[in-house]
């Protein structure tokens, strides 16, 4: 159950990254690109680093999916093995940390790509980012 959970969270949360959020209308790349006023150059670098995080993060999804079949396959035998149950579990809490560190590496060569004066943009929007994602679930947009 809470696996099935997780998985409702995180197509939300891709959701919300693809086509965003009430308050900012438009894919991710184009709000960032606004946001953090990337010029030709940086946006150029930035394409680069959103395609190398998609393929990253496709990659754990399907290997996230192929686990959690092999999970729930167990329910079909009798015992169920826990030595497998176990292994399996692991694996994907693993597969989700490795998720969130791409995730996190992918905004730090963000990060890295930016001047001086543009640091502060990409800090406000990442604590926006930050309190939109931990809100809690069903509550009020304006609840934080």
């Amino acid at each position: 159950m809470i696996i099935l959970m997780l998985l409702i969270i995180d197509a939300g949360v891709l959701g919300f990254m693809w086509f965003g959020h009430p308050h900012h209308p438009g894919p991710p790349d184009k709000m960032i690109i606004e946001r953090l006023k990337l010029d030709a150059d940086q946006q150029a670098k930035f394409d680069v680093l959103k395609h190398e995080h998609h393929e990253q993060i496709v990659q754990i999804e399907e290997q996230s999916a192929s686990l959690h079949r092999q999970w729930f396959d167990l329910l079909k035998t009798e015992p169920i093995d826990t030595v497998l149950r176990n292994n399996l579990i692991s694996r994907i809490k693993e597969n989700d940390s490795r998720k969130e560190s791409v995730t996190f590496e992918h905004f730090q060569k963000l990060r890295a790509i930016l001047r001086p004066d543009q640091k502060p943009l990409f800090d406000d929007l990442i604590q926006e980012l930050s309190r939109q994602l931990m809100r809690p679930a069903g509550g009020p947009p304006g609840d934080r």
